[in-house]
């Protein structure tokens, strides 16, 4: 297995680096440095796009000491991608994708499952990590640094303002075919809309029959329906426009005997999107007080199934999952007036409408999921209780019963104006000599001024006593404390 090695600038090639040519360049049989002349700025986001016909890296430097993001290919008999963010000091964050997803088959696997896996191997051959072209994107936006591949959120983090005006330097490993750079200027960030890029799991195309103008959806720019931006992105394998939550399947529910949770014949129960796993459409979620989820979205006529979504969002690695359903979906044929819509045309001329959907959420529901900086939120079917045989003690929520005839172009998260933590002031909710008391902390997320009214009622278990009380607050940018 190829090993993530830190190096220096510079390291790659010697010498300085060369500007970026005009057109598709090779590094061929030696590393090569290339400088990008553009500097970096707030609301700015660099794509570079990259296939690697053998092992090796890319990584994009900042200017900052040694900060980089990078990712790099391993061409196993199972190819597995890396990626890394490495912070101005050198310290490092890792992690190993799967973009064929994982599979071990054993005796307990029926004839279906055997079936279904050889047709997502052959759709994984068709689509090989080897020939595909993967989007690196270092994004600057609303005080935040991001590092997204395919576009998906994999770390962020504050950047210093030494960054702004650094020209960034892409170092390539042999053998690496690039793209020039897009370079694009975004609008200020949303602070209460979180667009989700979903088009690297799209799975299906066309809608209601019929293939789409692909001129009628904007790609990789910000649209609004119903006053929620929306964005639909260029991750998509050929051939595909949309993601088909009636492909939504949790394979080990077919299962008999022992599967272990945390790896089995999948990869595991919640490894999340790393895994690659073609059933399962997972995403990853800057944590945020989110109060709902955004759905670009249409159904269509079949028999045997569901018109609506469930939002599960769960802890990667351990699960805990929190579901919430939407309500369902207008068909595609539907008349645009029911609904907030987006139209869209067919390749016949027809138009045909995307709907605006809200999955409403608790965000209090999230509230054990505070001390990660990413979550995962994975989009299925209706979710039913699973309970592993012969061990019960290994159980949770996963989709089952009729498939969904829901698809699904676009989604957004929306936060809350507020964010709220509700604490203890002892561990554990446990007092011995005091009397009970909870910090509230409130952080306004708006950037201006708001009053914040805090109203907090106990109930006794058997709700026949409780009490009330509140309080009032002005919020600025900056968190501030509450003891109710």
């Amino acid at each position: 297995m190829t090993q993530q090695t830190e190096r220096s600038p510079g390291a790659a090639g010697g010498g300085q680096p060369a500007p970026f040519p005009g057109g598709v360049f090779r590094s061929g049989d030696a590393p090569a440095r290339l400088t990008i002349g553009t500097p970096l700025a707030e609301n700015q986001q660099i794509t570079i796009t990259a296939r690697m016909e053998r092992g090796g890296w890319l990584r994009l430097y900042t200017g900052r000491g040694r900060e980089h993001i990078g990712f790099g290919l391993t061409l196993d008999e199972a190819p597995l991608l890396h990626t890394v963010y490495t912070d101005p000091i050198g310290t490092q964050r890792q992690r190993t994708l799967h973009p064929a997803g994982e599979a071990r088959p054993n005796l307990g696997w029926t004839d279906l499952l055997l079936d279904w896996q050889a047709h997502y191997d052959a759709l994984a051959a068709a689509h090989s990590i080897r020939q595909r072209r993967v989007r690196l994107t270092l994004q600057l936006r609303g005080k935040l640094c991001r590092f997204l591949l395919d576009g998906r959120l994999l770390h962020e983090w504050i950047p210093t303002e030494d960054l702004y005006g650094a020209r960034p330097v892409v170092e390539l490993d042999p053998g690496c075919e690039v793209q020039p750079p897009e370079i694009t200027s975004l609008p200020p960030a949303d602070p209460l809309h979180e667009p989700i890029d979903l088009s690297a799991a799209y799975n299906a195309s066309g809608l209601a029959g019929e293939a789409l103008d692909p001129a009628s959806l904007p790609r990789g720019t910000e649209f609004a329906v119903g006053g929620v931006p929306f964005v639909v992105g260029a991750a998509a394998r050929p051939g595909c426009d949309n993601l088909d939550i009636g492909l939504s399947w949790f394979r080990e529910g077919n299962l008999t005997g022992y599967e272990e949770p945390h790896r089995g014949s999948f990869g595991g129960r919640w490894t999340g999107f790393a895994a690659g796993n073609p059933s399962r459409f997972q995403f990853p979620v800057p944590r945020r007080p989110i109060t709902a989820l955004h759905l670009l979205a249409a159904a269509e006529e079949r028999p045997d199934s569901i018109p609506r979504v469930t939002a599960q969002f769960f802890r990667p690695g351990a699960g805990f999952p929190k579901n919430f359903s939407s309500p369902e979906v207008p068909l595609a044929t539907a008349a645009a007036e029911s609904a907030p819509a987006w139209p869209v045309r067919t390749a016949s001329g027809r138009t045909l409408h995307l709907w605006k959907v809200t999955i409403p959420v608790e965000p209090g529901l999230l509230h054990e999921l505070e001390d990660l900086d990413i979550i995962e939120v994975e989009l299925t079917k209706d979710v039913q209780v699973y309970r592993a045989y012969p061990d019960p003690n290994h159980y949770s929520g996963y989709a089952a019963g009729l498939p969904s005839s829901v698809r699904v172009f676009a989604m957004t998260a929306e936060s809350a104006p507020v964010a709220i933590r509700f604490d203890p002031e002892v561990l554990g909710n446990i007092w011995v000599e005091s009397s009970p008391s909870y910090l509230v902390t409130a952080r306004n997320l708006t950037g201006h001024p708001a009053d914040v009214a805090l109203t907090l009622r106990t109930v006794s278990h058997d709700g026949r006593s409780g009490r009330a009380g509140a309080g009032t607050s002005r919020q600025r940018h900056a968190a501030r404390a509450l003891r109710p």
